[in-house]
């Protein structure tokens, strides 16, 4: 699997995939407000999300520019994908 990539889930929100574990897969899901790290087992993961087809130096650039803030994790692992 490719790493990082971005993924949206039925309501065509996107989520950027960062790190795959053997049992956890961690992501940044867009949201409204604050931007946080969540982590999901794999196969629930999968079953919530799908490739968008979006580059991720794309979806990078908008997620470092929301406007409502993110957590240091999240900018940490933004600017590692750059």
């Amino acid at each position: 699997m490719l790493i990082p990539r971005v993924v949206k889930d039925h309501n065509s929100k996107t989520a950027i995939l960062f790190k795959e574990g053997r049992k956890f897969i961690h992501f940044i899901p867009m949201k409204s407000g604050k931007l946080t790290v969540k982590r999901l087992p794999i196969v629930r993961f999968f079953t919530m999300y799908q490739d968008a087809n979006i580059p991720v130096e794309h979806a990078v650039s908008s997620y470092l520019k929301h406007s409502g803030g993110m957590t240091e994790a999240v900018r940490t692992a933004l600017e590692g994908m750059v």
